[in-house]
């Protein structure tokens, strides 16, 4: 006989631990195939030059007047990913976003404070449908960021990106 009285299966093994046996050796395998689905495409895109255009909506005018200055560093503050240089920024009027008594928007400004669009110049992965790579971290456009620009910390926008020249793979 297979089994025996005490349960063993050819008198060596448990019939329930090989069911626990085979139950984890299935759960390990399909842990395996779920992470080489997820980490499967080891393509991040084609490497280009990138063009990013940011924006501030509204920030305190004395924290960025004299303090921006092209050619800093621009680096997401929270991956530490880094972005590139910045090539040029401008002011404009703060755009803050309220409701009046009927519940309609609109845009107000605030005194001392000012709203800010700057651009990026740097190097990433792109491809398709799936934006942009720095660092195995995936930006998207519209993105909310905490950016490091030089010795300011903007909370900002990925308003766009203009991809450049392909580079090689480093």
């Amino acid at each position: 006989m297979i089994i025996d009285k005490k349960g063993r299966l050819f008198g060596k093994l448990n019939v329930i631990d090989l069911i626990v046996i085979l139950i984890l050796g299935v759960g390990a395998v399909m842990v395996g195939i779920r992470l080489s689905l997820a980490f499967g495409d080891i393509s991040k895109g084609t490497y280009y030059e990138i063009t990013y255009s940011f924006s501030v909506e509204e920030v305190r005018t004395d924290v960025v007047s004299g303090v921006l200055e092209k050619g800093e560093t621009v680096s997401d503050r929270a991956s530490k990913c880094l972005f590139g240089t910045l090539e040029d920024f401008s002011f404009g009027e703060s755009r803050s976003l309220s409701v009046d008594s009927n519940g309609k928007y609109f845009f107000t400004t605030k005194p001392g404070y000012c709203s800010v669009q700057f651009t990026v110049k740097g190097k990433a992965y792109y491809k398709e449908g799936a934006g942009i790579t720095i660092d195995n971290t995936e930006f998207l456009i519209n993105r909310q960021l905490d950016m490091r620009v030089g010795k300011a910390v903007l909370y900002c926008r990925l308003d766009g990106f203009e991809l450049g020249k392909v580079l090689p793979t480093p």
